[in-house]
């Protein structure tokens, strides 16, 4: 009770911090509900996944001749260039285990695009690019996890696999009847963990409240007084999220989550037979 206490506070003061990538995994049972190896595994892809994203952020922007995320070392896939101490480890694995909502984000990169040309087009540029390359990353988990399941329904018929396309997070691959089938269980459970949490982080980071990347997409798309009257809501972007969870707002944003979900780890299912 304390610990949820205190965790439900660190969330919303986190909220007003947080000015990279935002990731929110449902409610669950948290440990209790899950192995700490689906855990484990589950923050490792956290962090795998944050680190691509504010790497595509830094790259894009860098391409398009903002140089200053570069001159500062955040053109890398080296997690530790973009890990936030508390959003990135601290308050995930807290939140873990008071049971809750999963909040995490990572260091935000800077840019400065406004001595760009067009520089509404290349800040909309930059900030769908973390989004995109999480896109990227869960197409290829999908496609590696169907390939896995396509090469292990070839090669061992008899193969009995459980909990390959399920929609249960918290239930890792279960297989047997086969040499190497704790090592496929293993790679198949992050790859649909893999899977999972990169359509979440992109789609939530694209939701136009601030801080989240789709605010400035937003920002950019409106004629230049509408944008910025958009943008003088910044500072309130927390309150509005909460608003959101509070009036169950989120069940209609995470729409679109569960439209590339449900076809995709059906897909798996129906081609290689595992449930």
């Amino acid at each position: 009770m304390v610990l949820g206490l205190i965790v439900s506070a660190l969330s919303l003061y986190t909220l007003r911090l947080a000015e990279g990538p935002v990731l929110v995994v449902p409610e669950g049972d948290g440990a209790s509900g899950a192995s700490w190896g689906v855990i484990a595994g589950g923050l490792i892809v956290v962090l795998f996944s944050l680190t691509i994203h504010e790497a595509a952020h830094a790259i894009t922007a860098w391409w398009l001749g903002d140089d200053y995320a570069r001159s500062l070392g955040r053109v890398t896939l080296n997690p530790l260039a973009h890990i936030d101490l508390f959003g990135t480890i601290i308050l995930p694995l807290l939140l873990v285990l008071a049971h809750g909502p999963v909040f995490g984000y990572a260091r935000p990169v800077p840019v400065r695009v406004e001595s760009l040309p067009r520089y509404r087009r290349a800040h909309i540029l930059i900030s769908i690019a973390g989004p995109g390359s999480n896109l990227m990353v869960a197409a290829v988990s999908l496609m590696l996890l169907l390939g896995a399941g396509c090469l292990v329904r070839l090669l061992a018929p008899q193969a009995v696999v459980e909990g390959f396309s399920s929609f249960d997070l918290a239930r890792p691959v279960h297989a047997s009847g086969f040499m190497l089938a704790p090592l496929f269980a293993a790679f198949a459970t992050v790859m649909k963990l893999s899977f999972f949490i990169n359509v979440f982080l992109a789609m939530f980071n694209l939701i136009p409240i601030p801080p989240l990347d789709g605010s400035w997409v937003l920002e950019h798309l409106f004629p230049r007084t509408l944008g910025r009257l958009y943008a003088n809501i910044r500072p309130f972007g927390f309150l509005i999220f909460l608003a959101a969870i509070y009036f169950d707002l989120f069940e209609i944003l995470f729409f679109p989550v569960l439209i590339v979900l449900y076809p995709g780890l059906g897909l798996v299912g129906h081609v290689t037979g595992f449930a």
